[in-house]
């Protein structure tokens, strides 16, 4: 909501006269308390049946600022790829691209000063407000989570995401554009700009694009098999030293320990409901 604010803010003032100003904030003003009003409502009415969900209570201490900067710092690009290239094993490629994106980054921003709207000297002013829209955006939707137990004792080191990820980084993609248009088209067009940018991009792309088909093989071949041997001898009420053996197997693959602590617990207590009997008795992590 504040982000949408920040971006009618900025169209609002760039109308000439205060009439017109006037007309278009009664215009687009609904587009900013609507959204409000309904996610104050929404939320009031959820917070009663989701109150022993962990994703909906707030816990604001010493792990709130470590649990953003690390969802942040997520989001950049090549950010996950220490995280990954351990799962699957490879090099250490985590450091290179950020320090690329922050030259890229600065470039962009000193080459940005000698625009044609930084030449209109006011509208200078107001287009910082597009720049902040985003970047309230990215920022505002990480903290809304980071700030739950939940995602606290999920997301413990960088490359660990939640839901904001996707948030955060279409908030980073609107910024480098924002960027973009703000460099001169001219400086652009010449080699040596265009080409270091151009180049870097694409090995950015290409390697994610290695770490994510390297990842999906990994997955598939590892965990996928396990879990459907655990579903199967939970459907078919396999005899216990089958499940056990399932569960096991399962319990031996690269899971956080609060997600596999939970999914045991659940599944014996699912088991014993339904079936008169625990899934595995005695069962030990």
């Amino acid at each position: 909501v504040l982000a949408v604010g920040l971006v009618l803010l900025w169209h609002v003032s760039s109308q000439t006269s205060a009439r017109e100003r006037l007309r278009v904030a009664l215009l687009v003003s609904p587009g900013v308390l609507l959204p409000l009003f309904v996610t104050v409502g929404l939320q009031s009415r959820a917070s009663a049946a989701s109150v022993n969900y962990t994703g909906t209570s707030v816990a604001v201490g010493d792990k709130l600022l470590d649990t953003t900067a690390i969802g942040l710092l997520g989001a950049l690009p090549g950010a996950g790829w220490r995280l990954s290239w351990a799962y699957v094993g490879g090099p250490d490629l985590l450091f290179a691209p950020l320090a690329v994106l922050l030259m890229i980054t600065a470039v962009l921003v000193v080459l940005g000063r000698g625009t044609q709207l930084g030449r209109e000297g006011g509208r200078l002013s107001r287009a910082w407000l597009l720049v902040l829209a985003p970047l309230v955006y990215g920022v505002g939707a990480t903290v809304i989570q980071t700030s739950t137990a939940k995602v606290q004792a999920e997301v413990s080191t960088v490359g660990m995401v939640y839901t904001f990820y996707a948030i955060s980084a279409s908030a980073l993609a609107a910024l480098l554009t924002l960027a973009l248009l703000l460099a001169p088209r001219r400086a652009l067009r010449k080699p040596w700009v265009a080409g270091p940018v151009a180049a870097v991009l694409v090995a950015v792309v290409l390697v994610q694009t290695l770490v994510n088909a390297t990842i999906s093989v990994e997955h598939n071949s590892t965990n996928q098999p396990q879990s459907r041997a655990l579903i199967q001898a939970y459907s078919d009420e396999l005899p216990e030293p089958q499940r056990c053996a399932a569960l096991r197997s399962w319990t031996e693959l690269l899971l956080p320990d609060y997600y596999e602590a939970d999914m045991v617990a659940g599944l014996q207590s699912a088991y014993q409901h339904f079936h008169g009997e625990p899934f595995c008795t005695g069962f030990v992590r």
